[in-house]
């Protein structure tokens, strides 16, 4: 299969059939509701759960043919080596740790407490 150009890609059309890439396995160009316009999505099967899934890597132009494929063929080591790389990406986000709105308040409430005055306060 021949590798996707950027002429290609610049003409593509709202109903266009998603373009393949050629040189990535999975990697596909779906059009959106502008020409010349798309974004690019890659599909592949996990490894952890056995399933189908999608992994979006960004629209065109913004993220250019050669960009998509380096992160795409990246994807595809990290899927030979048995990650699911959306798993991964998942486990990343969790561990940005941001405190619940009653941790903060608890938080705050205790920098303060030396700074009143009226016992009483504190157990509000």
């Amino acid at each position: 299969m021949a590798l996707l150009t950027d002429t290609k890609a610049r003409h593509i059309k709202p109903d266009d059939k998603p373009l393949p890439h050629g040189g990535v396995t999975g990697l596909t160009l779906h059009a959106s509701s502008t020409k010349g316009h798309g974004k690019w999505v890659l599909r592949y099967v996990s490894p952890v759960t056995n399933k189908r899934r999608k992994a979006g890597l960004g629209t065109y132009p913004e993220t250019s043919i050669a960009e998509a494929a380096k992160v795409a063929q990246s994807m595809r080591e990290q899927l030979a080596a048995g990650i699911d790389p959306l798993e991964l990406k998942r486990i990343a986000a969790e561990k940005v740790n941001i405190p619940t709105f009653e941790e903060a308040a608890r938080k705050v409430h205790q920098e303060q407490l030396s700074g009143w005055r009226n016992k009483k306060h504190e157990k509000q």
